[in-house]
């Protein structure tokens, strides 16, 4: 799995470099959201560059936008063989939407997951939670050990990217994914806590489901607003 900062800058991020006063000197890198540009741009990021980044936005564009699956399937892969594990998790959806439970969705979706992708890691979660009879025979075999570790692993990852989007070198239009990776970060600090105090893939243990709602209400010195709610509560409640 690349590691959170070389995925946020391979992946999610185009950076742009700023000029000083001068005309001539760097001053400082500022990364902005590949959604930010338009597609002519995109395409000579993606085929000039092979920024995986811009192909993900651009089979993204064609998949939700022009409703173009062919187009959107073909950047995507492109996007996903060079380790971008949001195109994956978009292939898996496009799996889902359109041929439902298969076992090419639940490829897509490991894939995603072992790439990086906090959705990813926390929808194979989910997926190992509740095992093959939730779809229809397909997925993978129950196991609450794997889905735990996951969630947790999810819910670190997703703690450093938000580091990394609040670190001042973020243009403001990285909001929306902020905004995602925000709710990510709180799904899977409850559903991890909720399954250590309920014994699932563990032994039932409150101090160590404390200690990480503590872990996760301590990060919340940044303003999280209404998603450390459930943390809080759940941290009352232990």
């Amino acid at each position: 799995m690349t590691d959170v900062k070389q995925y946020f800058e391979t992946y999610m991020a185009h950076r742009v470099g700023e000029i000083s006063n001068d005309g001539l000197t760097p001053r400082k890198v500022i990364y902005h959201p590949y959604q930010e540009f338009d597609n002519r741009y995109l395409e000579v990021l993606a085929k000039n560059n092979g920024a995986p980044g811009a192909m993900q936005e651009l089979g993204e564009a064609a998949y939700f936008d022009a409703h173009d699956s062919e187009t959107a399937v073909r950047w995507l892969t492109q996007a996903s063989a060079l380790g971008n594990g949001e195109a994956s998790l978009i292939l898996s959806q496009i799996c889902r939407n359109e041929k439902g439970n298969c076992a090419e969705y639940f490829d897509w979706l490991k894939k995603s997951a072992e790439q990086g992708s906090v959705y990813g890691m926390y929808n194979l979660s989910c997926a190992l939670y509740k095992g093959r009879e939730a779809y229809g025979g397909f997925g993978f075999d129950k196991d609450h050990a794997e889905a735990l570790r996951l969630a947790e692993a999810a819910m670190r990852r997703a703690m450093e990217l938000i580091r990394l989007m609040l670190s001042g070198r973020c243009a403001s239009s990285f909001q929306g994914i902020l905004e995602r990776t925000l709710n990510a970060f709180a799904v899977c600090a409850t559903t991890a806590a909720d399954m250590i105090l309920k014994g699932e893939g563990t032994a039932p243990d409150p101090a160590r489901a404390k200690a990480l709602l503590q872990e996760a209400d301590d990060f919340c010195v940044f303003d999280l607003g209404r998603r450390i709610r459930n943390i809080e509560e759940m941290l009352a409640r232990i």
